[in-house]
C-alpha cells in the first residue's frame, strides 16, 4: 500500500527533524572536535581516517545552513542517523509487511539514548548505521529477487562503509558470502 512504501520516509523525517532538534551547536565530545577540525582543514583524523566521512564531513561543512562549521558538521551525523532508522523501517518492513512495526523498529533504533548521541556530534557511527541498515535493506532483497542488481549494489555499498570504518567487515562480509551462496543458481 502507499501508507507502506511511506513509512521509511516518514520515519526519516520524524528523525532527523528529531536529531536536528537537538542537535550540538558546535563540536561535542568525543572525537567530534578532531573530525570536525579534519573536515574543515582538509585533514586526516586519527587511523584508520575515515575517508568517506571525512570527504561527506568537508562538503557538509561547506553547505550555506546552520550558524556554525562544526554544526553543519554535526547535520552529516544526523542525516547518516535518520537514513538508518529509514533503512530500519524499510527492512522490517519488508520482513513483517507491516508499517507499525517498521516505524516502531526505527524510533526504537533512533532514540535509544547511544544511537541519539551519536546522531547529535560529529562521530563515525551514524553514517557506519546507515551502511550496516542499507546492507541488510539490499541482502533482504536479494534473499527475496536474487537480482544481480542488488547483489552488485550491495558488494559497491559494502566498499564505501569499508571507506568509512573498517568493523563494517563484520557485516558486510557475511551478507556478501550468503548473497553469493543464494544467487549460485544465476551463474
Amino acid at each position: 500500500t502507499a501508507w507502506a512504501r511511506l513509512a521509511p520516509f516518514l520515519a526519516f523525517l520524524f528523525l532527523v527533524a528529531l536529531y536536528i532538534a537537538t542537535l550540538h551547536p558546535s563540536v561535542a565530545g568525543g572525537d567530534s572536535g578532531e573530525l570536525t577540525a579534519a573536515a574543515l582543514t582538509g585533514g586526516v583524523p586519527h587511523p584508520s581516517g575515515y575517508p568517506l566521512f571525512a570527504l561527506l564531513a568537508r562538503f557538509f561543512a561547506a553547505l550555506p545552513l546552520g550558524h556554525s562549521p562544526a554544526w553543519r558538521v554535526n547535520l552529516l551525523s544526523a542525516v547518516s542517523t535518520a537514513a538508518a532508522g529509514g533503512l530500519v523501517c524499510a527492512v522490517v518492513l519488508s520482513w513483517t509487511r507491516n508499517a507499525v512495526a517498521g516505524l516502531l523498529a526505527a524510533a526504537l533504533f533512533g532514540t535509544n539514548p547511544l544511537v541519539w548521541s551519536h546522531a547529535t556530534g560529529a562521530e563515525v557511527f551514524g553514517l557506519n548505521a546507515m551502511f550496516v541498515a542499507l546492507a541488510f535493506h539490499l541482502w533482504s532483497r536479494v534473499e527475496r529477487t536474487l537480482s544481480r542488481r542488488d547483489i552488485c549494489a550491495l558488494f559497491f555499498a559494502s566498499g564505501l562503509a569499508m571507506c568509512n570504518h573498517h568493523t563494517f567487515v563484520f557485516v558486510g562480509a557475511p551478507l556478501a558470502l550468503r548473497s553469493l551462496w543464494v544467487a549460485r543458481p544465476l551463474s
